[in-house]
């Protein structure tokens, strides 16, 4: 009896546990971190769904995606603010002048404007200096040569060997040469020359074996050792270029006056005027800088900059990459050391590149979703700097030079691309949208600044990508 005793009272107890036990395992019962665990399951999905989504449509629209597709279409540093990756110098014809006996019927007014500027007698002072190239492609026409003292006209490009305009064979100085201009039995002939290279590299222009009798010394004289001065043209001279050349509305020109007489004691010395040689520099639309050599050394401000374009993924067929538009920049000072022998730039090296501070700017905002931008290390938002989130900023009526919001970033790397937008979307919740891997459809791309970005809801071409 004691043992069934014992046993009933054991049953009894078993029955009252296993009750309890029941009870606090009741699906009744609200557990607020398995909500929370459902919901960012659910977020998880959603956004995996939408993602899936929106690669789908991008591939429906421009096709399927490379492997090694990168999405980064910038070309690398600049001046200020875009660079060619390599040099190319192309001789092209020179200009017209439409020479009909002694008159001109073309480009009269490139050529009269130096009487202007650059006055017969009339003192100039030049300093050693380099040119570099711009964020353009330019050209480089001789207009003018006159004197006594024959020589080669050379440009020399970065580390290239130097290209050859014309020669002047002759010492008749009664009067300037032009080109298609007779000069005895043959005609003047000055080619023109094109030039793309990277931002920042060294463009020398000078006369080369210069002479004043068949056995004199051969000097060369030009930019690298003050013979040289850049001026500006009248803003009302036009110039008619040879039909190959595809001039910009806005292009830049501007002189390059050369004197060529170094001598400054004797029967013949040299008067300083700067226009025995004279040449337009046409930016297409951006001139060379010039940049003056003090002991041997010049320093060039240059800069990386990216334009970042994102799409939100506020909607899965929108590919106009409007929603944040953000560049952001790091800028430098390099330090040239160049070597001149017989007025020729002989070698230029960079002997230091000192990085500065790095700057973003927000020059459209296309979205109405609230984001954080994340820059290396540092971070913006769209309400944090109180716009309102539903707005749109600067895509309808494009102004490409705004400025919405300007900042200090720190830690970018614009190897690596290190930036992020964390978006808050209210079905979907906050998601990360990073910078594309390879082959992946994109939400940020990466452009050079001049490129402007799309309209709302106008798609990119597809041109951009491949």
């Amino acid at each position: 009896m004691i043992r069934m005793f014992n046993l009933t009272k054991t049953l009894c107890a078993v029955s009252v546990f296993t009750f309890m036990v029941s009870c606090t395992k009741s699906t009744d019962v609200y557990d607020p971190s398995a909500v929370e665990e459902n919901q960012k399951k659910e977020q998880a999905w959603k956004l995996d769904v939408t993602t899936a989504e929106y690669a789908a449509n991008f591939e429906k629209k421009y096709g399927k995606i490379s492997p090694n597709q990168s999405w980064d279409f910038t070309t690398g540093r600049r001046l200020g603010t875009r660079a060619a990756t390599t040099i190319t110098t192309t001789l092209i014809d020179g200009l017209d002048f439409g020479i009909s006996g002694n008159t001109f019927t073309k480009n009269n007014g490139i050529y009269n404007a130096i009487k202007q500027v650059l006055p017969e007698r009339v003192k100039h002072t030049g300093k050693p200096a380099v040119l570099v190239c711009p964020t353009s492609s330019f050209y480089i026409f001789p207009i003018s040569t006159q004197g006594r003292w024959t020589h080669d006209l050379k440009v020399k490009v970065g580390n290239n060997n130097p290209i050859q305009l014309y020669s002047k064979t002759w010492t008749d100085y009664s009067k300037p040469y032009v080109n298609g201009m007779k000069q005895g039995n043959s005609t003047v002939a000055m080619n023109g020359l094109y030039v793309e290279a990277p931002v920042g590299t060294p463009i020398d222009i000078f006369i080369d074996n210069v002479v004043s009798n068949t056995t004199g010394p051969k000097v060369s004289v030009g930019t690298a050792t003050g013979q040289a001065i850049y001026v500006d043209v009248p803003s009302d001279v036009t110039l008619d270029v040879p039909a190959s050349v595809d001039l910009k509305d806005d292009a830049i020109i501007k002189y390059i006056g050369i004197e060529d007489c170094t001598l400054t004691s004797g029967s013949e010395t040299t008067d300083n005027d700067y226009n025995d040689i004279v040449l337009a520099i046409v930016g297409n639309p951006d001139v060379p800088e010039e940049v003056i050599i003090t002991e041997e050394e010049y320093t060039v401000p240059t800069s990386i900059v990216k334009r970042y374009m994102v799409e939100d993924l506020g909607s899965t067929d929108d590919f106009d990459f409007n929603d944040i538009v953000v560049d952001v920049m790091q800028n430098f000072t390099e330090t040239h050391k160049v070597i001149i022998k017989n007025g020729v730039r002989e070698s230029d090296d960079v002997i230091s590149n000192e990085a500065s501070g790095q700057k973003a700017i927000i020059r459209a905002m296309g979205g109405t979703l609230d984001f954080t931008l994340t820059i290396g290390s540092t971070t913006w938002s769209k309400s944090g700097a109180k716009f309102d989130t539903a707005t749109m900023y600067n895509t309808k009526n494009i102004n490409k030079d705004e400025v919405l919001a300007e900042f200090n970033v720190s830690d970018w790397d614009p190897e690596n691309n290190n930036i992020s937008v964390e978006v808050n979307e209210p079905s979907r919740g906050v998601y990360t949208i990073t910078f594309p891997k390879e082959g992946t459809a994109p939400m940020i791309l990466a452009v050079d600044p001049e490129q402007t970005w799309m309209t709302e809801r106008t798609s990119v071409p597809a041109a951009w990508f491949y």
